[in-house]
């Protein structure tokens, strides 16, 4: 009986035995089932510069002197995006016994040709996952997967961004 329980929770095509659910029968999964705006190719950097555009915030960001701006968009988490120099965070955060606490923490470095490449990511349990790191030399030394890893992520993460209206919200506060 576990066997064909398992087989039943099982997507078409999917080996995963995760359940199957539509993510619209999820209160904060609303609007989760339509496309989003954002094509497959198409970046977290594309994502967060629509959702700058549509706060009149863009050119503030690209200045790259200090940038923040934090979105409230209920009843998700709010977003806060930083750019110091070439260094851009994106990031969701919550409270929890007063502090707050990065869900998830990506960190971009971005490139002389303007591609936004992920550096880092960290998680509300503390998991801190790095696609580069220093040899005993001071080299880099490229973790491949990683940054396949954080790239889809990355892809996934700016998608469910527009899809879920962050860039319609008109409440933010830039600094």
């Amino acid at each position: 009986m576990r066997v064909m329980a398992a087989a039943a929770m099982l997507r078409p095509g999917c080996t995963s035995p995760r359940p199957a659910f539509r993510c619209s029968s999820l209160p904060f999964c609303e609007g989760m089932n339509k496309k989003a705006p954002l094509q497959k190719e198409e970046t977290m950097k594309t994502a967060i510069e629509k959702i700058l555009k549509s706060h009149n915030q863009l050119d503030a960001f690209n200045r790259g002197d200090g940038f923040h701006i934090r979105i409230v968009n209920e009843p998700y988490m709010p977003l806060s995006i930083e750019r110091h120099g070439s260094t851009v965070t994106v990031t969701h955060y919550f409270e929890a016994n007063g502090d707050l606490v990065p869900d998830p923490d990506m960190e971009f470095t971005v490139m002389p040709d303007g591609a936004w490449l992920p550096v880092a990511i960290q998680h509300s349990t503390g998991h801190y996952f790095r696609s580069f790191d220093l040899d005993d030399q001071g080299s880099q030394l490229v973790k491949p997967k990683m940054l396949r890893d954080l790239q889809s992520f990355a892809r996934q993460w700016g998608r469910n961004l527009i899809a879920q209206g962050f860039a319609r919200i008109i409440k933010a506060a830039a600094s």
